[in-house]
């Protein structure tokens, strides 16, 4: 049934003597529903939402409209990375400005944001202004870039062990990571808007979305080159470089500047923990 209870088995007269349905139903899941989203989690022992995220929570908030605001389902997309699962993980909170060349040429900042990592497992959350695209002739079109809505925050969150959302212009999408393999990711994109979106804004998400930060889009299809060259990189010997952006200004990471590398340390010192290194 919906709840997930074994009720019939064919051939339940040849089970052995001890067979029990009620033992062989599907794991059963917490749920609770936060800012509009159905979270679930296989752990009883799961702190609740707020806890969890800690105060990396107003970052993925302010990504759903501030919770308050029913969404709607737009589409999915989905790409494999030629990378371990920690390296997609790792570095999305500080490449932004260093790797993507659209992120310059189109000045997608409009001004300094701030990086928080707390909760349970290290999550991080960054706010950021931007503002509206000037024209600078580096788009035939620049319709797909417009911000409409005032939706000017932007924000980016990661949350443990493989999600990522993301909010930048009216584009808002969710990213479910699954490792195939200690060299491959594939990553399931979400994309979300609101339900009281009208026809024009609807239509406009839908084509931003795919086309700005999807895994083809003109900001983000160079990610899946740069994940390949670090997975390549990391059997260069151990030691060789040991620097980490931003940690002299917050050395346990928690406060940062974004594009800071310091801001995954968190991240990297509670993988670290479980897996007893």
């Amino acid at each position: 049934d919906n709840k997930g209870t074994c009720h019939v088995t064919p051939g339940e007269e040849r089970f052995r003597t001890d067979f029990d349905k009620k033992d062989y139903g599907l794991t059963q899941l917490r749920t609770t529903v936060w800012s509009q989203v159905v979270w679930a989690t296989f752990d009883p022992a799961t702190p609740p939402m707020e806890e969890f995220l800690g105060d990396a929570a107003p970052a993925l908030r302010n990504a759903l409209g501030g919770g308050e605001r029913p969404l709607q389902l737009l589409g999915y997309q989905k790409i494999t990375f030629n990378c371990n699962w920690k390296i997609y993980m790792d570095n999305d909170g500080y490449h932004a400005g260093l790797l993507h060349t659209a992120f310059r040429l189109l000045d997608f900042q409009g001004g300094k944001g701030t990086m928080i990592s707390d909760g349970t497992g290290g999550h991080w959350g960054i706010d950021y202004g931007t503002k509206p695209y000037e024209d600078n002739g580096y788009l035939n079109d620049a319709s797909v870039v417009e911000t409409r809505n005032d939706e000017l925050t932007a924000t980016v969150n990661l949350i443990r062990p493989l999600c990522q959302s993301v909010k930048h212009l009216n584009s808002i999408n969710f990213r479910f990571g699954r490792p195939v393999g200690p060299d491959k990711t594939e990553v399931h994109y979400v994309y979300l808007g609101f339900a009281d979106d009208d026809d024009a804004i609807h239509n406009h998400r839908i084509r931003q979305s795919a086309n700005l930060l999807g895994p083809s889009g003109f900001v983000s299809i160079e990610d899946s080159a740069v994940f390949e060259r670090v997975q390549k990189a990391v059997s260069a010997p151990g030691n060789t470089i040991n620097f980490v952006k931003g940690l002299a200004e917050s050395p346990d990471g928690k406060r940062c500047m974004q594009n800071d590398e310091a801001g995954s340390t968190p991240w990297w010192n509670d993988y670290k923990q479980r897996m007893g290194l």
